[in-house]
């Protein structure tokens, strides 16, 4: 499973970082190497990406360009907007404080409103916007002039984005496939409980090998690898009834069928869904 992206995620090692040269003539936009092609797609000019965060090109005090840092690392991958036309955006991705990357939307509206409405969830996921004069003011502005070329559809729901199988969404944001998609799923409770953890070689060892000779646990799990199959070999779904008495495995089967796509809560109560079904009716 990858999470793909439109460029490497930065590292000191990525073409996208432009490390500094101690060489004060080098300040100049019109000299610097990240005006030699070596800024990411769109980056708008008078700002720099370097491996330690966004930097802004100001006048000194002998009127020479010099570089300010703005804030920490963070790489606008491309524009995005819904099927329909509308809810454009911006897919960002940003470097928290611990070194992970974490991939989010902007919506285009709050990008032209104030800079407390687009910095405040960036800061919510670990950006650190620095103390330089107006900081905040640079970095709304950077997210409003940086448009790469690359155009994402903002997908809701999981699984095929299209009916030709081009790619496939999962609840942490992965993307399985070639195309441009960025999953928009909210507080979807489902999609926040489709996460991984450990590994694959974990998952078969401590629970796929223990199921051999068992049927019924053979069977839960090819049920869970099922459901992606069915659109693709032009099938409906269904489902099948594990009866039977108390404590005789039928929990078991359930969590060990949500195993395959995420946590325990992955798992889905249909008590929970009588209970939805007549507060929508006592609303109707």
């Amino acid at each position: 499973m990858t999470k793909h992206t439109n460029f490497p995620t930065p590292g000191t090692e990525s073409e996208n970082v432009v490390t500094f040269p101690n060489n004060s003539d080098a300040l100049h936009p019109e000299e610097h190497p990240a005006s030699d092609g070596h800024m990411p797609d769109g980056m708008p000019d008078g700002f720099l990406l370097r491996d330690d965060g966004i930097y802004q090109l100001r006048p000194g005090d002998d009127e020479d360009l010099e570089p300010v840092k703005i804030c920490s690392p963070l790489i606008v991958k491309g524009q995005c907007r819904r099927p329909s036309g509308g809810g454009w955006g911006r897919v960002v991705e940003i470097q928290n404080p611990d070194g992970g990357w974490h991939e989010l939307i902007l919506e285009a509206r709050d990008i032209s409103a104030g800079p407390a409405k687009i910095v405040t969830p960036l800061s919510d996921r670990g950006l650190m916007v620095t103390n330089a004069a107006k900081a905040a003011q640079s970095v709304k502005e950077l997210l409003n002039a940086w448009q790469p070329a690359a155009r994402y559809d903002r997908v809701n729901h999981l699984g095929w984005v299209d009916g030709e199988f081009s790619a496939f969404t999962l609840g942490d944001g992965r993307v399985i496939g070639d195309a441009l998609v960025v999953p928009d799923h909210g507080a979807n409770h489902v999609a926040a409980a489709m996460h991984a953890k450990g590994t694959l070689e974990e998952w078969r060892a401590t629970v796929a090998a223990p199921c051999s000779g068992n049927p019924l646990m053979i069977f839960a799990l090819s049920l869970a690898f099922s459901g992606p199959l069915l659109s693709v070999l032009g099938r409906e779904g269904g489902g099948f009834h594990l009866r039977g008495d108390t404590s005789k495995g039928k929990s078991t089967l359930q969590r060990l069928a949500a195993s395959v796509w995420g946590a325990p809560e992955f798992m889905q109560d249909w008590r929970t869904t009588d209970n939805v079904l007549c507060r929508e009716n006592l609303a109707a």
